[in-house]
């Protein structure tokens, strides 16, 4: 045979062979599968609004959180909101996204207007007084089938401080991961979606109630992070890192942050306040820093702009952030508190520094930043 031939022969041995195993694989399950190639990350850091929570399926809420958007498309120095919404706003029956779908196309299109992005957070719990205790109509918070169905339900926190999906067992993560998978199949490839965000790390109820524990919860967390990741390959995925006990099982998600890209940041920025996951991230715990390494969010709610944690100004918590943590991303409540008003206080101050971040690509995905 001509060498020519032989060659031939050899490429489209070697092409068949491709095509058999690409095949195989294509028809093995495999859930935890991630590209050994990072595909690239949305990177547009800067400071985002909280819009006010509320339950988005009502027209009211939608009217009221639009003309917040309206107003801050005009603001040079915001890049965009952070939207916390109720599982039940985007689930009906099992599997049934639609009513969710179309009222996050409403969102979507009206920052695109403005060129301004978002972050998504599905809340797997609620706390305080929204719902005291399982006595009150659970279906407000989640679909019917996650409070009523055998295989999931709804747990109380402790001193009734709240409910709680249970998402440290594996039939209800398993929903909430098919949720985040069915967002990231529509919305992953629209530039205008910057950030997905999971239920802060914190869960005050106790070991053994309803199966909890700790590393359960954590075994849970790290599933959803790596569906997450592969569902949202182009979206920054939020780890909403405030506690976790021990030391150990918070480690554990951030090194497994470190593989799968995310970023990392929990509510609250608390000058004076030790927080567990910001001493990790500093390398304070574990000796491991991840700064420069992983993207930080800095989020300021309420109760550090003049309720129970503290009365501090707008550039006492930017600067704790941007010191301690090098934060990329600051999401603000825009309500303020009673002596820092968003108004008089907070955007005044972010007009200031005309809305500086961090904004160095983390050297965890350098160079695969999409700031287009």
């Amino acid at each position: 045979m001509a060498p020519q031939s032989v060659r031939a022969c050899s490429l489209l041995a070697g092409v068949f062979s491709a095509l058999v195993t690409s095949l195989a694989l294509a028809a093995a399950p495999q859930p935890h599968a991630i590209s050994s190639t990072a595909a690239d990350i949305k990177w547009h850091p800067g400071h985002y609004v909280l819009l006010d929570r509320g339950d988005i399926a009502s027209p009211t809420t939608q009217s009221k959180h639009l003309a917040q958007i309206d107003a801050l498309g005009r603001e040079s120095t915001i890049r965009g909101v952070e939207l916390l919404v109720l599982w039940s706003d985007l689930e009906g029956d099992q599997g049934d996204y639609s009513q969710g779908f179309e009222i996050l196309d409403k969102y979507i299109a009206e920052l695109s207007r403005y060129g301004k992005r978002l972050m998504l957070g599905v809340l797997p719990g609620v706390f305080g007084s929204s719902c005291a205790g399982l006595n009150c109509d659970l279906t407000r918070f989640w679909p019917a089938y996650i409070v009523n169905g055998s295989n999931y339900g709804i747990s109380e926190l402790n001193k009734s401080k709240g409910v709680y999906a249970r998402v440290w067992q594996q039939a209800t993560m398993d929903r909430y991961i098919a949720l985040y998978q069915a967002l990231g199949n529509r919305y992953d490839s629209n530039p205008n979606v910057e950030m997905v965000v999971e239920g802060e790390t914190a869960i005050d109820i106790k070991s053994g109630v309803d199966g909890f524990s700790n590393s359960s919860y954590e075994a849970q967390l790290k599933r959803f992070y790596v569906a997450a990741r592969a569902a949202w390959p182009h979206t920054q995925v939020r780890l909403t890192a405030n506690y976790l006990t021990p030391d150990s099982l918070m480690k554990d998600l951030y090194a497994q942050c470190v593989q799968l890209n995310c970023a990392i940041g929990g509510p609250d920025v608390i000058p004076d306040r030790t927080i567990q996951a910001n001493q990790i991230f500093s390398g304070v715990i574990g000796g491991i820093d991840y700064r420069g390494v992983l993207p930080w969010i800095a989020e300021i709610q309420w109760p550090e702009l003049g309720g129970k944690y503290g009365t501090f100004t707008a550039e006492q918590l930017y600067t704790d952030a941007m010191t301690n943590m090098q934060a990329s991303y600051y999401v603000w409540y825009q309500k303020g508190g009673p002596a820092q008003p968003w108004s008089t206080a907070v955007l005044p101050f972010i007009r200031s520094i005309n809305g500086q971040t961090n904004a160095t690509c983390p050297s965890s995905f350098r160079s695969q930043c999409i700031t287009n």
